[in-house]
């Protein structure tokens, strides 16, 4: 993460934001599929790497193409739901993921699982497996968002014509 804040702040981001957030989210999804997929220590740290480091490339863009899109008037607002939605998260991930790991995805990929027949040949069997697969489904739904957010042009074009950031202020009808 720090060599990603390093990068972000010497270079100022992309050119187009929203391709800076779309591309470094998608190496974040191929990241996480990697760390499904690797049994090694030095893979695993090299994936890592590469996850943390996009990591503040993606915040810096998207919050600066807040700070161009939203009015001056309702940034404190903004910033303050899309902080504590993101806030949240972490919690609610930590809550869901203890479980399910512990209940679902290590025995189902435990030797003899439900799930080794279908993916045991992919991902391995054992102790651990399971939580490869819930890093390979984070990894893959990341993809999947992502392509679909491509996809949807007014995202795209979010950067077209640049401009400032509209006023807070009504406009004066005489």
């Amino acid at each position: 993460m720090l060599a990603g804040s390093l990068v972000i702040s010497a270079w100022g981001g992309p050119k187009r934001l929203v391709h800076g957030v779309l591309g470094f989210q998608f190496t974040c999804g191929l990241a996480l599929i990697c760390v499904g997929l690797a049994m090694s220590i030095p893979v695993l740290a090299c994936v890592a790497f590469a996850f943390f480091f996009g990591l503040p490339i993606i915040n810096g863009s998207s919050q600066a193409i807040l700070q161009r899109t939203v009015p001056l008037a309702m940034r404190g607002r903004v910033f303050a739901v899309t902080s504590t939605i993101t806030g949240a998260m972490l919690p609610l991930a930590y809550t869901v993921a203890g479980p399910l790991a512990d209940h679902v995805f290590e025995p189902a990929m435990a030797t003899g699982g439900a799930l080794v027949p279908l993916l045991g040949a992919f991902l391995g069997e054992g102790p651990g497996r399971g939580i490869a697969l819930m890093f390979f489904i984070a990894g893959a739904l990341t993809l999947l968002v992502t392509l679909l957010s491509t996809l949807y042009r007014p995202l795209r074009e979010l950067e077209a014509q640049p401009q400032e950031a509209p006023s807070a202020e009504p406009a004066v009808s005489p």
